[in-house]
């Protein structure tokens, strides 16, 4: 049997800063990766809010150091054809 994948394919990359890059998906969906150091990165998927801000709990805690980035080397994009 078939499986038919429901995933929606990447309709832009762009950079937003140094450590940050935006992607909107084909369905409007927006999702941010923001680099907090080489390997280290969070996922932001928020359908209320375009922009990053600070994680949040209920109660309310503080998952993050104060100062968490370290340098990111190189942060490129490339763009490929036939992925989607």
């Amino acid at each position: 049997m078939g499986q038919t994948n429901n995933v929606p394919g990447i309709a832009t990359a762009k950079t937003v800063n140094s450590t940050t890059v935006e992607l909107r998906l084909k369905n409007d969906r927006h999702i941010l990766v923001d680099f907090y150091g080489d390997h280290i990165f969070r996922l932001f998927v928020d359908s209320s809010a375009k922009q990053l801000r600070a994680p949040e709990a209920k109660p309310e805690a503080q998952i993050l150091v104060d100062q968490p980035r370290k340098p990111v080397e190189k942060l490129s994009l490339t763009e490929q054809e036939g992925l989607s």
